[in-house]
């Protein structure tokens, strides 16, 4: 809590009370402390604020935890519109909203937040600056944060899959590749999973990384594994996706019944998302050629 929003909760719970600044501070401290206190100019010592909070007959961590509620929150927050951000592609916002967490206290003081916003800025400066390199190096620093070296926690797992992301778009598809078996390994090893998703994107991403090596055969057994997994989780989360990539292997492979199955398979499923775009790029690029 700031020195401001700590006097802002005094200053509302004495007037509530009925205490002037003198009658508040009886006993306690001087009346000029305790308008230095709601002014925001100093930060009472804790024997202080305990008093105070006696006084006002509240305990000593309602302040707290008024505190923590506040940093919540904005964290929260700040989340929320970075996500929504990725979500539509504006690296260019993320960025600036990045430039200006990147100077607030909470950056600082609280490790989470820090990851999380230096995670997505290793994201952005791919996007943004095009820096690969420097990209790669904050996802490793963003990951480093936190790792024990003991297992991956899911944050972690979905912040090297970041860094598989960008070795998929700059063709570096050994390195996608050896990364995602990994991170399925480490997935495996949770001892609680709360985002399902995260290893369906693994799934996803390393059937695309196989198929670019041209390793149809393996890519083919990932996405089935893929499937295998959105069906026990009950959930349709990149399904069509899988359905496609497993009938873009079949394709190259020029087995043409194999694909037509797989990308009608994937066709219905994004008729059912409401997804025409991808409908249509089925439809004009692969099954009217194998029809």
């Amino acid at each position: 809590m700031t020195f401001a929003s700590l006097g802002h909760e005094v200053k509302i719970l004495r007037k509530k009370r009925g205490f002037s600044q003198k009658e508040l501070s009886s006993g306690i401290c001087s009346q000029a402390q305790i308008s230095k206190i709601e002014k925001g100019d100093v930060y009472p010592l804790a024997p202080t604020l305990y008093e105070v909070a006696n006084r006002l007959g509240v305990d000593i961590n309602y302040f707290f935890e008024r505190a923590l509620m506040e940093r919540l929150d904005y964290i929260e927050e700040v989340y929320y519109q970075i996500r929504q951000a990725i979500n539509k592609y504006e690296y260019g916002k993320v960025k600036e909203i990045i430039r200006i967490e990147v100077k607030s206290p909470i950056y600082n003081k609280h490790l989470n937040f820090r990851q999380f916003i230096m995670w997505h800025n290793g994201i952005c400066t791919y996007h943004v600056d095009q820096n690969v390199e420097k990209s790669l190096n904050l996802l490793d620093q963003a990951f480093n944060l936190s790792h024990t070296k003991k297992y991956y926690s899911e944050r972690e797992i979905e912040i090297l899959n970041s860094k598989g992301v960008i070795f998929l778009l700059t063709e570096r598809y050994l390195e996608a590749i050896e990364l995602y078996q990994v991170l399925l390994l480490e997935h495996g090893k949770l001892k609680s999973e709360k985002d399902p998703t995260i290893a369906i994107r693994l799934y996803y991403n390393l059937a695309k990384s196989l198929n670019k090596n041209k390793n149809f055969d393996e890519s083919i057994k990932v996405g089935e594994q893929g499937i295998k997994y959105c069906v026990n989780k009950n959930s349709m989360y990149l399904l069509g996706h899988l359905y496609f990539q497993i009938g873009f292997n079949y394709f190259q492979m020029e087995l043409k019944k194999e694909s037509n199955y797989y990308f009608s398979k994937a066709h219905t499923i994004f008729d059912l998302q409401n997804k025409s775009d991808f409908k249509e790029h089925i439809t004009k690029k692969f099954l009217n050629k194998i029809n």
